[in-house]
């Protein structure tokens, strides 16, 4: 198809379907069915439905559902979680020679935060800023943001290159900015 071609057809038709958006809102929702609070409270229901018909499963199902989310609300539990899935060692410096540039990923915004008088980094991409910060400082490699606008709004590379050199006195050399059809 041609580029005539392809701007005829944008210009007439609707937009194409997009998958990859359904995928995003499909695997959203399953995480909030299954995880917590939902995941266990769910398991504690189903188990008060199957009360009538199997009593003793209808119980133990129901118990598991409320003990479990009992512990995974305990900070030592959630805190144990967190430990077991990251354990990845600190960067060590001397492995950087090599590198070319630093990439900064993105990890959410907070939309509309009234302080800030609009869209503004959530903890973990501040996080990941502050760290791209000091990794900058210590090697002088280039850095590059990377994030998009998954629901419209301020772009997450933008934000996160205004953090880095307001905040931080770093530089970014081009914020990757990933478009959506929806943002």
């Amino acid at each position: 198809m041609t580029r005539s071609a392809a701007v005829a057809w944008s210009a007439a038709d609707p937009a194409p379907y997009n998958c990859a958006m359904d995928l995003f809102v499909a695997k959203k929702a399953l995480a909030a069915l299954v995880l917590p609070p939902t995941g266990p409270l769910l398991l504690a229901l189903l188990g008060l439905a199957f009360l009538p018909r199997w009593p003793k499963w209808g119980r133990a199902l129901a118990w598991f559902g409320v003990l479990s989310l009992l512990a995974l609300s305990l900070p030592v539990v959630s805190h144990a979680l967190v430990r077991s899935l990251d354990q990845s060692p600190p960067l060590d410096f001397s492995q950087t020679l090599n590198a070319q540039a630093i990439v900064v990923l993105g990890g959410g915004i907070r939309r509309a935060a009234p302080e800030y008088g609009g869209d503004t980094l959530g903890g973990l991409t501040l996080e990941r800023v502050r760290y791209g910060a000091l990794v900058a400082r210590r090697t002088k490699l280039p850095v590059l943001v990377s994030g998009g606008a998954v629901y419209g709004g301020t772009a997450e590379a933008l934000l996160m290159k205004r953090a880095l050199e307001e905040g931080f006195g770093g530089e970014v050399r081009c914020p990757l900015v990933i478009r959506t059809p929806n943002g």
